[in-house]
Order: C-alpha cells, then sequence, then structure tokens
C-alpha cells in the first residue's frame, strides 16, 4: 500500500491495500486492480518511492494497449513504459531495462483481469475523493448558552 501526496502534502490518493481488488508485485515495481473515480483501473508504481508517482490504465484507455486483433500493443507499452520510468526515479530508462520489462509484462499479465471487475457500486466510497467537512452541528444548552455536545458532519 502506498500513499499519493498532493500539493498541500495531504494525502490524495491510496494505491493497493484493501480499497484495491488484487494486488502484486513484479521485482521493483508494484500494481493494483482498483477503481479509480469508480472506474476499474490497473496502477502501476515504485513502492517506497519519493516520486509517489502512479501510472494508471483506466479501462477507457485499455484500446490503446491491444492491437485490433486483440493482442497486446508491444510497441505502445513499450514506449509508455519508456516514458514513464525515468519520471518513477529510476533514471534512464535505457540503463533500467528490468524495470522497464518488468512495466510492460505488469499490463500484458493484468490488464486482462480488468475485465472482470464488477461494476463499482454506487454507496462505495471512492478511492481518490477525500472526504469533507460539510457543517459542524452544536448543541447548547438554552440557560447557560454552553455547548453540550458538538459533532462534525463529513461527507
Amino acid at each position: 500500500m502506498s500513499v499519493v501526496l498532493g500539493v498541500s502534502g495531504r494525502p490524495v490518493f491510496m494505491v493497493g491495500g484493501r480499497a484495491a481488488y488484487k494486488t502484486g508485485r513484479k521485482g521493483s515495481l508494484a500494481w493494483s486492480l482498483q477503481y479509480v473515480n469508480d472506474r476499474p483501473a490497473l496502477c502501476i508504481w515504485r513502492p517506497l518511492d519519493a516520486t509517489k508517482r502512479v501510472y494508471a490504465i483506466p479501462m477507457e484507455s485499455m484500446h490503446a494497449y491491444v492491437t485490433n486483433g486483440g493482442n497486446l500493443n508491444i510497441e505502445y507499452c513499450v514506449t509508455e513504459a519508456m516514458n514513464e520510468i525515468p519520471l518513477m526515479g529510476f533514471g534512464d530508462a535505457g540503463k533500467a531495462k528490468s524495470a522497464v520489462h518488468e512495466f510492460v509484462d505488469i499490463i500484458a499479465e493484468h490488464l486482462e483481469d480488468m475485465l472482470k471487475m464488477r461494476p463499482r457500486a454506487d454507496n462505495a466510497d471512492d478511492t481518490l475523493r477525500e472526504k469533507q467537512h460539510v457543517a459542524t452541528m452544536e448543541v447548547k444548552d438554552s440557560a447557560s448558552g454552553r455547548i453540550i455536545m458538538e459533532s462534525k458532519i463529513i461527507e
């Protein structure tokens, strides 16, 4: 499980853990199948990395990774891996060949599993959306004006 921090330093997104449909590791990369904005997605990241970068393939973009014949589009996958690996902190993608192979292998092995994910239930929490403070409810003693109970309403 890894937490990605936003610009303000607060957690924005959690990958892996209980929120994920499936998780795993392949070499120096971790992956999870989980819901991002209530849609199935394959997420790939480097655990214990200071950049906290997550590469997500939502189901809507899955067609780019597959050829018209239904096979994996290796050229596209390798191009994406070569672009992403340096951003994940591995350095030059030409020197981090094992990370590029791991990245492509994760896509090849788990992209089809995304199709097996059920639609997200309407009442399920979105793993991306932060809980927001909506209001504060106070119960006051009418005689003294003292607050007896205070409760925060969170959405």
